[in-house]
């Protein structure tokens, strides 16, 4: 069965002559993948095993506004189908009146069939995302030519200032050689050209200059927040580990022992918090 924008209808699935058993479809994506662009693009429906969506429903989804969810999509089809339903039994009715004669006793008609429930918003969010990976080479394509055209910055706002091309007339390479310090400038770069490759490095991928390696606690590396000061095991001297090192910094006081102070400091506001309440209350 597919569920288009105004009403379902029904489709046949044959099934599969091996010992299976499983329904297929002409349009699966096994088979569409088969042909050329041109001819996938034919096929009107998303399927999942038992329903299938008109990509017309789906459509509904890719507007960038606010509100544009699978619940809306919903409500808006329930709608539709209830309208289309009600039109289709009023004809049904009218039709079944024409047959009347007069004198005659007619046995009274079958009333009109149920309306097809409409699937919910979470099967349509998962049939949406099957969708997006049959345009997963073009969204790929979106992107690379968004992070390649950050090179070309008409305005930009850093540590206050304000950055036009047109009424500066200056390139953005001028501007932060001129108004920013040339560590934040550089830093920008940096993050320009990473951008423009379509790489942005997290916390985890990050690497150490000294080891090559990532910067992780499971490989031996740590930041001291107060002191700013990093630490890799592999490449000091004194041979400490991570734990031995954060105890040096902090006065000889070990993990647990900080967590038992905070534990201690929490403990004495919550304390001198329950004493003020007790006193506004009586």
């Amino acid at each position: 069965m597919i569920i288009t924008i105004s009403s379902s209808r029904y489709t046949n699935k044959p099934f599969c002559p091996s010992s299976c058993t499983k329904k297929c479809a002409s349009w699966s994506a096994s088979i569409r993948s088969q042909l050329d662009l041109d001819h996938q693009l034919l096929f009107p429906a998303v399927l999942t095993y038992r329903l299938s969506c008109d990509r017309k429903a789906l459509a509904q989804m890719k507007g960038r506004t606010l509100g544009n969810s699978a619940s809306r999509l919903h409500s808006f089809l329930v709608e539709q189908h209830t309208a289309e339903w009600m039109r289709r039994s009023i004809h049904y009715l009218n039709t079944c009146r024409k047959f009347e004669v007069a004198g005659v006793q007619m046995p009274p008609p079958q009333p009109p069939p149920q309306m097809v429930t409409v699937p919910s918003s979470g099967w349509l969010l998962s049939t949406y995302v099957l969708e997006s990976f049959t345009r997963i080479e073009e969204l790929k394509a979106k992107v690379t030519s968004i992070f390649g055209s950050i090179s070309v910055i008409e305005h930009l706002s850093l540590l206050g200032l304000t950055f036009c091309r047109a009424t500066s007339g200056m390139t953005l390479d001028q501007w932060l050689k001129v108004n920013v310090p040339k560590t934040t400038g550089w830093r920008l770069q940096i993050k320009m050209a990473s951008a423009a490759a379509g790489v942005f490095p997290t916390r985890r991928d990050r690497t150490c200059t000294l080891c090559s390696q990532r910067t992780t606690r499971a490989t031996g590396h740590s930041m001291h927040r107060p002191t700013r000061q990093s630490f890799c095991q592999v490449s000091d001297p004194q041979n400490r580990t991570v734990e031995q090192w954060l105890t040096e910094l902090r006065g000889g006081k070990t993990e647990k022992e900080m967590l038992r102070d905070r534990q201690r400091v929490s403990r004495k506001k919550k304390k001198k918090k329950a004493a003020i309440l007790n006193k506004k209350s009586s």
